[in-house]
């Protein structure tokens, strides 16, 4: 990430963009750095912001469960460790959200997964909460168990999208929103901004707010069409299965009512194993953030 528009600048000179500065500045937006280490979890207070570990709740709360098996707890976030880092006034300056995750099946966000992952907002920090313990559980694949615990600071950083051209036009619309200059048959120009931006924003990569790293779609249309189960048609003559025009329509101007709120990355730290080298997605509708309803959040797995 960058720390700033002169920092921007200066590595856009460094990787030969001069052409396309201005366009690139325009795409740059605030973002909270999330910045974890490896740490004895008696060290966290109850209720600070962490990766891993054990959760800090309620009392009477039931330990969110996929059927019989339990979700990990991914972390906790309280906003105001990181209030004074949010350019955009988008979050809370208070309160505490707890993420959980099926990190045995890792479902990528299709409308029947809705039960992979949880969310719990409480509002006020200071109510009465305990660490609970983590379950105990032989999945599938790995055994579910708590992940190291990891002490969290932040910082506030520009971030950029990735931009990708191939056939998949519907990846770049807000790149060339802003930039129509940008060649399609000169691919150096997008090798050097692609390694800019992966040399100032190494893995793992966690933050909040801003652009996410995707690996594959746009993480707002993914939710689109996961949440609400939109099938693509099979075209009569070429055989090809694509979404209809009104569907697209449709598509892009739900898009607009969805926001990325944050992004965890698979982490060797945190012994996290996402499928194939992945990132995990959390979008809510702007609608529901600006109401505090943290429960309408969807979840998006893309991987490398």
């Amino acid at each position: 990430m960058f720390a700033d528009v002169d920092f921007l600048r200066t590595q856009i000179h460094k990787y030969k963009l001069d052409r396309l500065e201005e366009n690139i500045i325009k795409l740059a937006e605030p973002s909270i750095h999330i910045h974890r280490e490896l740490v004895s979890e008696d060290k966290l207070s109850i209720g600070q912001s962490k990766l891993g570990g054990r959760p800090d709740l309620p009392p009477d709360y039931t330990w969110p469960h996929r059927g019989d098996k339990p979700l990990t707890f991914m972390g906790q976030f309280r906003f105001s460790d990181f209030a004074t880092y949010d350019q955009t006034g988008l979050l809370p300056q208070l309160g505490i959200l707890s993420y959980f995750y099926d990190v045995d099946s890792t479902p990528w966000g299709f409308q029947n997964e809705r039960d992979g992952w949880h969310i719990l907002f409480m509002e006020d920090e200071n109510q009465e909460l305990q660490r609970i313990d983590h379950p105990i559980y032989q999945g599938e694949w790995i055994e579910i168990k708590p992940l190291p615990a990891h002490q969290l600071s932040f910082s506030s950083q520009l971030s950029l999208p990735r931009v990708f051209f191939n056939d998949r036009m519907e990846y770049d619309l807000d790149f060339i929103k802003v930039n129509t200059d940008w060649s399609n048959n000169d691919f150096s120009e997008h090798r050097a901004y692609i390694k800019m931006c992966d040399d100032n924003y190494p893995s793992p990569r966690h933050h909040f707010l801003g652009q996410p790293v995707c690996w594959q779609d746009k993480v707002e249309r993914e939710t689109v069409i996961y949440s609400e189960n939109i099938q693509t048609s099979q075209h009569p003559e070429t055989g090809l299965y694509r979404y209809l025009p009104e569907q697209l329509e449709h598509i892009a101007t739900e898009m607009d009512k969805w926001l990325f709120l944050f992004q965890i990355d698979e982490d060797g730290s945190m012994k996290t194993v996402l499928e194939a080298g992945g990132t995990i997605y959390i979008c809510i509708p702007k609608a529901s953030l600006a109401t505090r309803r943290f429960e309408d959040c969807w979840t998006i797995l893309q991987c490398t």
